[in-house]
Protein backbone atom coordinates (compact mmCIF):
# COMPACT_ATOMS: atom_id res chain seq x y z
CA UNK A 1 0.00 0.00 0.00
CA UNK A 2 1.55 3.32 -1.10
CA UNK A 3 0.53 6.72 1.29
CA UNK A 4 0.33 10.15 -0.59
CA UNK A 5 0.55 12.90 1.50
CA UNK A 6 -2.21 15.51 0.93
CA UNK A 7 -0.57 18.29 3.17
CA UNK A 8 2.00 20.84 1.42
CA UNK A 9 5.72 20.45 3.12
CA UNK A 10 7.85 22.81 2.68
CA UNK A 11 11.55 22.60 3.13
CA UNK A 12 13.91 25.52 2.77
CA UNK A 13 17.60 25.24 2.88
CA UNK A 14 18.85 26.98 6.60
CA UNK A 15 20.54 30.09 3.87
CA UNK A 16 17.03 30.82 2.11
CA UNK A 17 15.10 31.40 5.72
CA UNK A 18 15.21 35.75 5.77
CA UNK A 19 16.23 37.91 8.56
CA UNK A 20 13.80 40.16 9.35
CA UNK A 21 14.26 44.46 9.47
CA UNK A 22 11.95 46.53 10.40
CA UNK A 23 12.78 50.04 8.84
CA UNK A 24 11.46 53.70 10.05
CA UNK A 25 9.60 54.86 7.59
CA UNK A 26 9.20 58.83 9.28
CA UNK A 27 5.74 58.39 8.95
CA UNK A 28 2.42 57.18 10.76
CA UNK A 29 0.76 55.78 7.22
CA UNK A 30 4.27 53.41 6.30
CA UNK A 31 5.28 50.47 7.52
CA UNK A 32 8.14 48.70 6.07
CA UNK A 33 9.94 45.27 6.50
CA UNK A 34 12.78 44.30 4.74
CA UNK A 35 13.64 40.29 3.96
CA UNK A 36 17.18 39.66 3.97
CA UNK A 37 18.29 35.72 3.28
CA UNK A 38 21.79 35.03 1.41
CA UNK A 39 19.94 34.57 -1.60
CA UNK A 40 17.48 37.45 -1.83
CA UNK A 41 16.22 40.78 -0.38
CA UNK A 42 12.52 41.63 -0.28
CA UNK A 43 11.09 45.36 1.21
CA UNK A 44 7.65 44.33 1.89
CA UNK A 45 5.74 48.01 2.30
CA UNK A 46 2.45 49.19 3.46
CA UNK A 47 0.45 51.96 3.46
CA UNK A 48 -2.26 53.39 4.22
CA UNK A 49 -2.49 57.02 1.91
CA UNK A 50 -6.59 57.31 1.51
CA UNK A 51 -6.47 61.40 1.21
CA UNK A 52 -9.90 62.28 -0.19
CA UNK A 53 -10.72 65.96 0.73
CA UNK A 54 -9.97 67.58 -2.25
CA UNK A 55 -7.19 69.55 -3.40
CA UNK A 56 -6.44 70.80 0.02
CA UNK A 57 -4.53 67.60 1.25
CA UNK A 58 -2.81 66.94 -2.19
CA UNK A 59 0.31 68.50 -0.28
CA UNK A 60 0.61 65.60 2.67
CA UNK A 61 -0.63 63.18 0.19
CA UNK A 62 2.58 64.33 -1.85
CA UNK A 63 4.64 63.98 1.08
CA UNK A 64 3.51 60.72 2.39
CA UNK A 65 4.77 59.37 -1.29
CA UNK A 66 7.88 60.83 -1.03
CA UNK A 67 8.49 59.41 1.58
CA UNK A 68 7.67 56.15 -0.20
CA UNK A 69 9.82 56.81 -2.72
CA UNK A 70 12.73 57.80 -0.26
CA UNK A 71 12.17 53.88 1.51
CA UNK A 72 12.41 52.14 -2.00
CA UNK A 73 15.64 54.47 -3.23
CA UNK A 74 17.21 53.62 0.20
CA UNK A 75 16.93 49.72 -0.39
CA UNK A 76 17.32 49.67 -4.07
CA UNK A 77 19.10 45.64 -3.44
CA UNK A 78 15.53 44.77 -2.37
CA UNK A 79 12.55 43.33 -4.86
CA UNK A 80 9.98 45.92 -3.47
CA UNK A 81 6.30 44.30 -2.73
CA UNK A 82 3.95 47.74 -2.04
CA UNK A 83 0.47 46.97 -0.58
CA UNK A 84 -2.05 49.12 1.30
CA UNK A 85 -4.64 51.78 0.53
CA UNK A 86 -4.04 54.16 -2.09
CA UNK A 87 -8.12 55.40 -2.44
CA UNK A 88 -6.90 58.99 -3.09
CA UNK A 89 -9.61 61.19 -5.51
CA UNK A 90 -9.09 64.99 -5.61
CA UNK A 91 -11.86 65.74 -7.69
CA UNK A 92 -14.14 64.26 -4.80
CA UNK A 93 -15.79 66.15 -2.79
Amino acid sequence: MTYVSTEPKFVLPQRSIPTPITLSATSKRICAVRLDSEQWRVLLICAYLPYEDGYANADIFSEELSKLESLIDDNQDCHVTICGDFNVDFSRN
